[in-house]
């Protein structure tokens, strides 16, 4: 349809460069998109999980499946790179046989999305075998995935809950938590840092909160997320059953997913606008991963207070949360006028610039 280009090139010219093609214009030569932005240098900052020696996990011995040969090598390498012991299969048949053969494994990292065996059903049956002290698990999937039953992960205790593309931070710091040598997410000095989770803030700021999104993967993420802020959200999965929620009890904050089954976001939105006098009604924020202005002016004009853009960063969804509570606990906030809604992302400076306006300096 052209809307991806139509995107990038909107976003290259936010950054200070442009977007072009080349083509001969024969069929099947295909085409070469170029494009530039403008940077500023980036002070460095300490990758742990590329240093040369890793005692935590020096030693230690994984078992990868994953039916993706790419990704298992993936996986092997960057683990061996850390001085681990690795062994893989691509049928979780053979994964069985190496765990019943008494093979000792510290631990065992799963894809979800398997032919023979799906992760979680192979994770249920390594249970029967060894618990969650004996052999930590780690499951990979890809966001889209719908996973139709939440309980099995539970059941399955499973360790670490990863996203691919995995990035070698996230799964080293992970390892470092398994094994017990430091929290997940690291020493504060790699992508997710530990000190974007506070979970006392759930307590300092107290909100209760509604997630509406029709994604169960997606649902699991911003569960635990907003777990380790402190919140115990509730979870819905479409914008029909939103309204209701909020028609039934009491919330501070709903985190609306856009694109959903029965009733979209932005009608869920209207609806609960329509519905709830202002003094009665929480604050909504869209997640969305389409930031450019139409779709945050559209977001705006349905009665929404906000946006994050997905997928969603820890900084900007506390951002957020904040600005939200800050507004919440004003106490001329309600004399405000009922039409108009306040653009949260104006308010949290976490939350991306380039979203709303142009910047004024070329981005880094």
């Amino acid at each position: 349809t052209g809307l991806g280009l139509s995107i990038s090139k909107r976003l290259a010219e936010l950054m200070g460069g442009t977007m072009w093609v080349e083509s001969e214009g024969i069929p099947g030569r295909g085409a070469t998109f170029h494009f530039t932005v403008r940077t500023r240098p980036a002070p460095a900052v300490s990758r742990s999980y590329l240093d040369a020696e890793q005692p935590q996990l020096e030693g230690r011995r994984v078992l990868i499946v994953d039916d993706n040969r790419t990704n298992r090598e993936i996986i092997r390498r960057q683990v061996e790179s850390w001085h681990m012991h690795a062994a893989e299969t691509a049928q979780p048949s053979a994964a069985l046989e190496l765990i019943r053969a008494e093979q000792d494994f510290d631990v065992a990292i799963l894809d979800v999305q398997m032919p023979e065996m799906d992760g979680l059903m192979l994770a249920a049956e390594l249970r029967r075998v060894r618990d969650a002290q004996q052999l930590p698990l780690v499951m990979l999937t890809s966001l889209g995935r719908q996973e139709s039953d939440r309980e099995r992960l539970d059941q399955a205790q499973v360790a670490a809950f990863l996203t691919k593309p995995i990035k070698p931070s996230q799964l080293y710091n992970e390892l470092l938590s398994i094994f017990g040598d430091r929290p997940a997410h690291g020493d504060g000095q790699t992508e997710s840092t530990e000190s974007e989770y506070d979970p006392e803030m759930g307590r300092r700021y107290p909100m209760r909160i509604l997630v509406a999104e029709d994604n169960a993967t997606n649902q699991r993420l911003a569960e635990l997320t907003l777990a380790r802020l402190g919140y115990a959200a509730d979870i819905v999965a479409n914008g029909q059953e939103a309204v209701d929620a909020v028609e039934a009890g009491h919330y501070d904050v709903v985190l609306m997913d856009i694109q959903m089954p029965v009733m979209d976001g932005r009608t869920a939105a209207a609806e609960i606008r329509r519905r709830r006098p202002l003094a009665a009604r929480p604050r909504i924020v869209a997640m969305t991963a389409d930031v450019l202005q139409e779709e945050i002016d559209s977001c705006r004009r349905a009665g929404m207070d906000g946006y994050v853009a997905k997928p969603v960063r820890v900084s900007e969804l506390r951002a957020a949360l904040m600005h939200n509570w800050t507004r919440l606990n004003t106490p001329d906030d309600g004399a405000a006028d009922d039409s108009e809604a306040d653009d949260g992302a104006a308010h949290a400076p976490d939350i991306p610039a380039s979203a709303t306006t142009p910047p004024p300096d070329p981005l880094p």
